[in-house]
This record gives structure tokens, sequence and C-alpha cells, in this order.
């Protein structure tokens, strides 16, 4: 099945929590729209039944996250959650740290932070899988880091763009 792209405010709630329960094996929250038509470019054609969304935002992340886990405790169909945040200024694992005491502050029950590799850790949440990936590349010289670093890196390693002139750049739109 292809990814369907989620629109929490634009769908009544009483569609998205039905789709949500009956309908998909994984859902992964985004933080913006890059990061949601990145994800679909890269994934190519899942085996599994994916619900993918961008939230607008990482405030609104959280808030979705926790509706969605929720949600999650209701579906014997759903099988793991994923979200997809930027690094910003902040370490990768501080940031997926901040996700799991967000989704606590809520009251949802969330145990375990594993990192799985550089930028990925597990948890779970309501007794889903939870898989948290930290999008930035922090190796490059920039104030903030974003999914779009990881194209960055591809056009460096490609030598289409070198990494002096990404410091130069950087710097310019410091």
């Amino acid at each position: 099945m292809p990814f369907v792209q989620l629109k929490p405010a634009g769908r009544s709630f009483i569609d998205m929590a039905r789709d949500l329960i009956r309908h998909f094996d994984a859902i992964v929250l985004c933080e913006g729209a890059t990061d949601a038509e990145l994800l679909k470019l890269v994934a190519d054609e899942p085996e599994l039944n994916l619900a993918v969304t961008d939230c607008g935002g990482v405030q609104q992340i959280r808030e979705v996250g926790c509706y969605v886990a929720v949600l999650a405790r209701l579906s014997r169909k759903l099988r793991a959650l994923g979200v997809l945040v930027n690094a910003d200024e902040y370490r990768p694992d501080v940031r997926a740290r901040g996700m799991i005491d967000s989704l606590r502050g809520r009251g949802l029950e969330v145990s375990g932070l594993e990192r799985l590799g550089v930028s990925l850790f597990k948890a779970e949440v309501e007794r889903k899988p939870l898989i948290i990936c930290v999008a930035g590349e922090r190796d490059l010289p920039l104030d903030r880091h974003c999914i779009e670093d990881h194209v960055l890196e591809a056009l460096i390693r490609s030598h289409v763009i070198d990494i002096d002139t990404v410091r130069q750049i950087a710097e310019r739109l410091r």
C-alpha cells in the first residue's frame, strides 16, 4: 500500500481515529512538511501500511503524538509509532529525551529510551514501540540542524559542493 498523508487538522476526528485504529501498521509523525516529503521519497514502497503526517512544528508534534499514542492503545493493527524531528541546536539524545519527557508529562505510559544509533532511539509508549529519529548532521558548520543537512552531506560526499563553500555560506547567513 502506498503512503497515506494524514492531515489531522483537515479531517474529522472520527475519520482519523478510525484510520489509525483499523488501517495502519505504523504511523510516523514528522515535525514539518519537508520531513514528511523526504521520508516518503526515501522509504520507497513500504511493506507495511504506513501513515505519515507533518505536524507543523515541534510543539504540535508533541500534542499530536499524545493523541496518536492514546488511540494506538486501542488498536490491534497498529504495531509501531515513529517520530521524525529536527535536532535544531540540540544533541540528538537531548531532543529524544525531550520528546519522552513531553509524552510522560501528558500522562502517557512511557518506558525506556534506548539508543539504536547516533540519531535513532527506541522507547515504548502505551505499550507500543516508539522510534524517534532526530534529523541533522552535527558535523556541518551550521547553527541549527535539520533533515536538509542529510541532503547537504550527500552533496558534499558526491563532490557537488565542498565543505569550505558550506562554511562560507553559513558565515554569510549568520
